[in-house]
């Protein structure tokens, strides 16, 4: 396809990863918007050759100054960075393949660009199906969204984010091998610049979210295991002074036999000195804390996922079977999410937890993992 002389105002990019059927409806959707503003854009699509006949056809939709590229990573956010390289126009626009845009929301972007030119902004957004499982995801979302643009870690929304591109390269674009996680990753670093975020409210897009935790759980056990992988291999990041913290990981040490033995040590001398000085319901809650630890000394940090999984399994049947009343059924839902990202989390502590255990390893995060197992440890003195 030949370009226009004249480079555009905005590059939108639509990657077809995980496009859930909506590809084309969500590709003319953008093509529809009104012809002034999309004189004014061009639409990069990445696709990474696994659907040929859907990316012909695509192919066939677009106009000579839009673009369909290559790229074989298949991964949103390095499809993403592809994009964002080629792009021509000095603000990105970053959406996804199954998300529709509404009218007029390209002349409402191409309007806040003009009057405000802001760094950063997020789109509105609604859903596309009806239903209690994906209107729930859409609640939530609606929920969360003005607390994550307040705290200003969170910014960084695939529904709909607006980036200048000088900004996106200043950051170092998404470190996309962190997957989904790499949302969060930029947002950090975007407030890490002191870069406010903001909705613009008429610029509106539908989201075609998933249906089922069938469809969740692989992109949720992903985001979870990444939220701890970056802690692990970045130990010093001045991001994780901008993220939320992540308990599973700063409390590794008990999920392992050593930390697990070294709770267990601490407890029978606790309990022990509890019923020396006649305290017993001191010695009843001390005796309690060690039996806790011993699944974790027998079988280790597999214990803590097991755990996690029934958690996540039971709030699926509350969810099916009990949650008769929407809050009952908005609860569950929150446990069943919240569950699959914690098992995520615990499933890569524990992959951690067992190559710290390798007398090879003794990088950053393993010399971390072993100063805090012997900090669990009790001392000769207090024994």
């Amino acid at each position: 396809m030949s370009l226009d002389a004249t480079p555009p105002l905005l590059s939108v990019v639509a990657p077809l990863d995980e496009h859930r059927g909506v590809a084309i409806a969500a590709i003319s959707s953008w093509l529809a918007q009104d012809s002034a503003s999309l004189a004014r854009c061009e639409l990069i699509v990445v696709a990474d050759g696994s659907e040929p006949e859907l990316e012909q056809e695509i192919s066939s939709m677009l106009r000579q100054q839009d673009r369909l590229l290559r790229s074989e990573s298949g991964n949103l956010f390095s499809s993403y960075n592809a994009a964002a390289e080629a792009a021509r126009a000095p603000a990105l626009l970053f959406t996804e393949s199954h998300v529709v845009a509404e009218e007029d929301c390209l002349s409402a972007v191409l309007r806040e660009i003009e009057t405000s030119d802001p760094p950063t902004a997020v789109l509105a957004s609604g859903g596309l199906y009806a239903g209690r499982f994906p209107e729930t995801i859409d609640r939530l979302f609606d929920d969360e969204l003005p607390r994550r643009l307040a705290q200003g870690w969170d910014t960084m929304v695939v529904r709909g984010t607006l980036v200048k591109r000088c900004l996106w390269k200043s950051l170092g674009g998404f470190q996309d091998q962190y997957g989904h996680y790499a949302s969060l990753l930029f947002g950090a670093a975007m407030s890490q610049a002191g870069v406010p975020s903001r909705m613009i409210e008429e610029a509106r897009v539908l989201h075609g979210n998933e249906g089922s935790f069938a469809e969740l759980r692989a992109p949720l056990l992903e985001f979870g295991r990444m939220e701890v992988r970056f802690r692990a291999e970045n130990p010093h990041s001045p991001l994780l002074d901008r993220l939320p913290a992540c308990r599973n990981w700063e409390q590794r040490a008990k999920y392992g036999r050593r930390g697990a033995a070294a709770a267990i040590r601490t407890g029978v001398v606790a309990t022990t000195r509890a019923i020396g000085r006649g305290r017993l319901a001191e010695a009843f809650r001390q005796a309690g804390r060690t039996l806790s630890a011993t699944p974790s000394w027998l079988f280790g940090p597999d214990w803590a996922v097991a755990k996690a999984r029934i958690h996540y399994h039971w709030a699926l049947v509350r969810l099916r079977l009990f949650a008769r009343s929407p809050n009952l059924y908005r609860k569950a839902f929150r446990d069943a999410w919240g569950g699959l990202i914690r098992c995520g989390r615990l499933l890569e502590v524990a992959d951690q937890l067992r190559r710290t255990a390798t007398p090879r390893t003794s990088s950053p995060e393993a010399e971390s993992l072993e100063a805090t197992a012997k900090a669990a440890e009790p001392t000769r003195s207090a024994a």
